[in-house]
């Protein structure tokens, strides 16, 4: 039976950090479906550039959020280029 994570962000972060979890597996080459391979890869892609400007953003509204330290450290472990995300004056989160 598999976890069930009840948090977008959790699930999110797990996306990001397992990357495609099809080309880590031995599933790729019993598909043997390139297209369909290529298609989850983009998506993961795609779906890791969301969750980097999402957090980056979360870094951006600390301020306003009063999130913990140790919550902003448990978001930069899990998603580490959150600290890359620029904002519209090309900013870094923390400079």
């Amino acid at each position: 039976m598999t976890n069930i994570i009840h948090s977008p962000v959790l699930y999110l972060a797990c996306l990001y950090q397992n990357q495609c979890a099809i080309s880590k597996s031995n599933l790729e080459k019993e598909l043997n479906d390139k297209k369909v391979i290529d298609d989850v890869k983009e998506a993961v892609q795609m779906a890791k550039k969301v969750v980097s400007d999402a957090t980056g953003g979360a870094l951006r509204r600390l301020e306003i959020s009063k999130a913990s330290i140790d919550a902003v450290k448990k978001l930069v472990e899990s998603i580490p280029d959150a600290l890359s995300f620029k904002n519209e004056k090309g900013r870094l989160p923390i400079q």
